[in-house]
């Protein structure tokens, strides 16, 4: 026992002396630079320092460092990069470096100690590192190398994806991570997950509510013709009738395709020629799709030589707090490619915590899906209901490090996958209109600047860790562009403010600026990730506005807080919003906080609203409510008056009955929407909006649900369709799909018609019915192939009723053209007729009184007004006449059934067959009209069939088997 006590003694007086140590080895060079805060924060990241190195012999040699920057709050990181190459910043004190200098070059108050190679693995593979016990590693690996001339792909089977990024996936011993951690070109070793899935369920495609819908009717021009989307996703159906003919190969396509990548291509660029919900945002777009197999972005020669502007990644992987090499890799895509805007779905793991990282365990935030949505010149995109509030399965921000993400929110009941495709479309038209004006591709950080400046704000006054800066609004940032609402600067450490002024209308309210810039890319682990930190104020008549700021603590309270103003060190998307400014003059002042680029290029949007102004966005004149003929819809508008409701209306423009009639007098016009329960008819209409002595009548649009379009006959040469009647309809057309563009064949008030096949580009057809010359919305398209309707008779057979006869039983596809239809028996070597009839319904009966005994063959023939004929395959039925019953077939062959048919079989009768010498082979009881017997096991040769009922003997008979 006592042996037992000193050895605890001994360990704990071990580690007591340890602590001491390490204590003293940071002090005992200058016990002046050492604070509280510093030894705490040394100390965490005392595991970095080669324990066996001495400072002053290995400083030469040694070619990483642990920095503590003791002058907290003093050095920025500029002035730290002007003597050493930042590798990793720890915190905001503390780095991993080079030299650039020799040490006694270096100024007094950095104190910097041999580092090992424990800081190039990410906080997982630390710990795992840590544990002795574990021997090997299995996970998805990737790796960060400073040389690209460094091929790390010919030595440890790694996979290079990305420019200095190779990938390591199956078990990894610790003997070769250390041989990796001990190359001096490797300076990152992280686990990531690499597994995507699509974050969405099914194609949920309304456009209204990010009043895209108005863009398509405002600006019918914007298609995105001669632009180009990549995605970046499984591969889709490029046949497709929404998406066929635009597709441009990339070489890099998956092995595999899915439906949720041709729904997001869909949402995307689909033209609509399915049905309104198959219409997507950029509907002439070219489109293009690469693997993400590996997730990370493509060379930067793939979308210089394509021409891509623009790419969609609308899938997640795992909750992953920090900013690993993927994400280092989006930003450095972005970075290098200027016109370049990465959109990402923030994730669809809302209601679900992170495991490690600062805001570990805290539920409903830092859940974004993959490390590289915590990139910075990227956008990552949330999902919000019809009416703007944040959805649950969304995934939410912080950043790891504080910084808000996601930065968009779209409508999506279905999946921030859809949100992420909604924004790709929206891109492309902003692309198309840019270039139409300038010629010349649109910065994404200028995009990004749009997108984020004319988003509509929900919830809270600013933005928030659950829908960023606002919910898509589309044709506000079309608008931004078009009205040149947009300003671009350059800015370095050595230059004073940037500063600009801007006019704005005397009524002009709600003035909203924000400034974006594609920051340098930070180093894998970096626990901070801006790197240039730029400023951003607005003023007005002297009044300074700083931007919109988070609390990002790590708990709840803070996190939910709603966003005040004041300097932004975290972030590089800044944003001011004044309510009422109280000049006609706004000067945007961008000042340099910490920037060690030569320079640093940023832009900003800004847009204002009109006081007392109103306008409707849904519907439009090119609209239908509901707006996919189903589901009930909100009315859309932009208000500006100072008044909190106003008297809706609406009247029927294309009936006699045209009376304005009350929907509601207490609309709330600062919701800008209005759930309209609308009359279930089929007709044209108009809204008024009553806002004190003001109204504002909107477009005439059509209430109405689509019709559907039967094919009644499909014939080899011709076939026929037919459609419920609509009752004020004038007339309907009939379109085809041709060079995937619907092409109007025939223009009728009939509600049927016969189409020759020789006038068709394609299988697909859709009707549209109009009033007053003006669509209502169009049915969906179908595929005259995939109906079931045959040639005319589309259900066709016989049956027997004993005390009647034989009948024949038809379908007919349509009775149009149509002389007579014939039942024809079979007699002998030809064919003759039972019975005539001129059908008045599409359903045929014709009845044959005097049939055979035993088979009867019969044919149906149908005589049209134009001589023509068709005649259908052959039937047979077995009616039994003369006998009470029929056994047959005589002979039976080897492969054949034994039929027993009765003319009034009510009671249990048996069936026996025997040997002609009397031995039993089969006993079978039957209360049926119809027996089907399966055929014995007997040899061949002669039987003897009996039929018995009560004990009587009622039929007998002799069968031959082969």
């Amino acid at each position: 026992m006592a042996n037992y006590i000193n050895t605890i003694l001994n360990n704990v007086q071990s580690k007591i002396v340890i602590f001491i140590l390490v204590i003293l080895y940071f002090i005992n060079y200058d016990i002046s630079y050492c604070n509280a805060q510093t030894v705490k924060s040394n100390l965490k990241w005392s595991q970095f320092i080669e324990k066996s190195s001495d400072l002053q012999k290995t400083t030469k040699s040694t070619q990483f460092y642990l920095l503590f920057n003791e002058n907290a709050g003093v050095s920025s990181l500029a002035q730290i990069q002007e003597k050493f190459v930042v590798i990793r910043r720890l915190d905001e004190q503390n780095f991993i470096v080079k030299l650039k200098d020799a040490y006694s070059d270096q100024s007094v108050g950095y104190r910097f100690y041999p580092a090992n190679n424990l800081w190039k693995l990410n906080e997982q593979l630390l710990q795992q590192y840590n544990d002795p016990q574990i021997k090997t590693f299995q996970n998805d690996f990737l790796i960060y190398v400073n040389n690209e001339s460094d091929d790390l792909s010919k030595s440890h089977n790694l996979k290079r994806i990305a420019y200095n990024v190779y990938k390591y996936r199956g078990r990894l011993t610790r003997v070769t991570l250390e041989e990796l951690l001990a190359n001096n070109n490797i300076e990152a070793i992280t686990i990531e997950s690499l597994l995507p899935k699509g974050e969405a369920t099914v194609l949920d495609l309304n456009l209204n509510p990010n009043r895209i819908n108005t863009v398509h009717n405002l600006y019918p021009y914007l298609t995105g013709e001669n632009e180009l989307i990549s995605i970046q996703e499984s591969f889709y159906d490029t046949d497709d009738i929404d998406l066929k003919g635009r597709y441009v190969d990339s070489g890099l396509e998956s092995e595999f395709s899915e439906n949720h990548a041709t729904q997001m291509a869909t949402i995307i660029a689909g033209n609509g020629n399915s049905f309104v919900t198959g219409r997507g945002v950029a509907t002439n777009v070219n489109h293009s799709s690469v693997s993400f197999a590996d997730i990370a972005p493509q060379t930067d020669a793939y979308y210089n030589e394509n021409d891509v502007q623009l790419q969609n990644h609308s899938y997640g992987t795992a909750i992953e707090p920090f900013y690993g090499v993927l994400a280092q890799s989006y930003d450095k895509s972005a970075f290098n490619n200027k016109t370049l805007l990465h959109i990402q779905s923030s994730g669809n793991s809302g209601l679900e915590e992170s495991e490690e990282g600062q805001y570990a365990g805290l539920p409903g935030f830092a859940n974004l899906t993959g490390n590289y949505k915590n990139a910075k010149n990227t956008l990552a995109v949330a999902s919000v209901d019809t009416t703007g509030n944040h959805v649950p399965y969304s995934s939410s921000g912080p950043a790891f490090d504080g910084r808000i993400k996601p930065e968009l929110s779209t409508y999506s009941i279905a999946g921030t996958s859809n949100s992420a495709a909604m924004v790709s479309g929206t891109g492309i038209l902003m692309q198309q209109q840019f270039k139409m004006l300038y010629d010349s591709a649109m910065p994404s950080a200028l995009a990004k600047a749009i997108l984020i400046n004319s988003a509509d704000d929900v919830g809270t006054l600013g933005p928030d860790f659950k829908t960023g800066y606002g919910q898509l609004n589309a044709l506000a940032a079309i608008e931004t562009i078009k009205n040149q609402h947009f300003i671009s600067g350059v800015i370095s450490s050595q230059s004073s403010a940037f500063s600009q002024s801007i006019q704005i209308p005397n009524n002009a309210i709600n003035v909203k600026v924000t400034l974006v810039w594609n920051d340098v890319p930070a180093n894998p682990n970096d626990a901070i990730a801006l790197i240039n930190d730029l400023d951003l104020s607005v003023s007005v008549s002297g009044d300074e506005h700083l931007p919109f700021i988070l609390d990002s603590s790590p708990n709840e309270t803070s996190l939910n807080k709603a966003a005040i103003t004041g300097q932004d060190h975290l972030n590089n998307v800044e944003q001011v919003f004044i309510n009422n400014p109280s000049g006609e003059e706004v000067i945007i002042e961008v000042t340099p906080y910490d920037i060690s680029s030569t320079e640093q290029k940023f832009y900003i949007a800004y847009q204002y609203d009109i006081a007392d102004s109103f306008r409707w966005t849904s519907p439009t004149s090119t609209d239908n409510i509901p707006y996919n003929g189903e589901t009930t819809s909100h009315l859309r508008w932009e208000n500006s008056y100072d008044i909190s409701t106003g008297q809706l209306y609406y009247r029927l423009t294309g009936t006699s009955d045209n009376q304005w009639k009350l929907v509601s007098e207490t609309v709330d016009l600062r919701s800008e929407n209005f759930r309209w329960n609308n009359p279930e008819i089929n007709e044209l209409a108009q809204l008024k909006m009553e806002i004190g002595n003001d109204e504002f009548i909107s477009d005439t649009f059509s209430i109405s649900v689509p019709t559907r379009l039967s094919v009644s006959f499909n014939c080899e040469d011709s076939l026929a369709v037919s459609w419920n009647s609509f009752q004020s309809v004038d007339y309907y057309k009939l379109s085809n799909i041709q060079n995937d563009q619907p092409r109007v064949l025939y223009e009728q008030a009939d509600t049927s018609i016969t189409i020759q096949k020789a006038v068709l580009s394609s299988n697909f057809l859709r009707l549209t019915p109009y009033i007053n010359g003006k669509s209502l919305i169009s049915s969906f398209t179908v595929d005259y192939d995939l109906q079931g309707a045959f040639c005319y008779i589309n259900n066709l057979y016989t049956y027997v009723e004993q005390d009647s006869g034989v009948f024949i039983y038809s379908e007919l596809g349509g009775i149009n053209n149509i002389s007579e239809v014939i039942m024809q028996k079979e007699v002998g070597n030809s064919w003759q007729d039972v019975i005539a009839e001129v059908p008045k319904e599409e359903v045929v009966k014709l009845l044959d009184e005097n049939p055979d005994n035993g088979l009867n063959n019969y044919r149906l023939l149908i005589n049209f007004i134009n001589g023509e004929q068709i005649i259908s395959d052959k039937l047979n039925a077995f009616f039994v006449k003369d006998e009470d019953f029929l056994v047959f077939p005589n002979p039976v062959n080897s492969d054949q059934d034994i039929r027993v048919f009765g003319k009034s079989v009510r009671q249990i009768h048996e069936f026996r067959l025997t040997t002609i010498y009397g031995k039993e082979v089969l006993h079978y009881n039957f209360d049926d009209d119809r027996l089907f017997i399966e055929r014995p096991q007997v040899d061949a040769g002669l039987y003897l069939y009996q039929i018995i009922k009560n004990g009587e003997l009622v039929a007998s008979g002799k069968l031959l088997f082969y």
